[in-house]
This record gives C-alpha cells, structure tokens and sequence, in this order.
C-alpha cells in the first residue's frame, strides 16, 4: 500500500528545491524526511508529531540559510 506524506514546507532556489514531509508510522512513530529535488536527503523518526514539526522547523531555518548563501 502506497502511503503519502504530509508537505510541510518548500524552500526553493534557483537550481535546488528542498521540502519536507511527515509521515505518520502509527505505533512507530512520526517519520520526517526532508528531499532535496524530489530525492530523500534526511530521514528521521520521532516519538511524537509535535517533536518532528519541531525538527523540520529548525531543519526549515538552515535550508533556508543554505538557498540565501547561495545567491
């Protein structure tokens, strides 16, 4: 079975695009994955969903200092 995750944020630039999305795993957790054009860059589990939002929050702040470097 196909499952699909939860878009939470995009950051994009001009040649790169990062975004994250969260995937609830049930008894396993929250899954955040952060892709960098369209490919899995980070994966990470958390207990809860309000500890990945948090995560990929602070994950969205350094993406974003990352696209501003570069230009």
């Amino acid at each position: 079975m196909e499952t699909f995750g939860e878009r939470i944020w995009t950051v994009k630039g001009a040649t790169e695009t990062y975004a994250c999305e969260l995937y609830d795993r049930g008894q396993w957790g929250v899954e955040a994955m952060i892709l960098w054009n369209g490919r899995l860059l980070i994966g990470q589990r958390f207990d809860s969903r309000a500890l990945a939002l948090q995560w990929a929050a602070d994950e969205q702040v350094d993406m974003q200092h990352r696209q501003e470097r570069l230009h």
